[in-house]
């Protein structure tokens, strides 16, 4: 359950949706405390190789995709243009 959830409105959200969301926030704070992405990579790289693959199908891509339609301004412009160029590149449908 988020802050400022009632435990009757989380009672509709998936365990799943809420899995994500945690999910979602927890590597944004790890991100903003200074993640360090040769660590990051050389974990996910090193994991067994058919969850590599979910990894890349259920996190990677549709973050990528998301942040491609995502609103811009001057903080995030590079994000959405590097993403929009990978979407592009890659052929993938866009969430809109």
């Amino acid at each position: 359950m988020s802050a400022g959830e009632s435990e009757a409105e989380s009672e509709y959200v998936s365990p799943r949706v809420e899995e994500a969301v945690e999910l979602a926030d927890a590597s944004m704070d790890a991100v903003n405390v200074g993640l360090d992405p040769d660590v990051f990579g050389d974990e996910i790289t090193g994991s067994h190789r058919y969850l590599q693959q979910e990894f890349f199908d259920m996190v990677v891509k549709p973050a990528i995709i998301s942040l491609a339609d995502a609103p811009t301004d001057p903080r995030n412009e590079r994000a959405v243009a590097e993403a929009q160029a990978i979407v592009a590149a890659m052929n993938w449908e866009s969430n809109e």
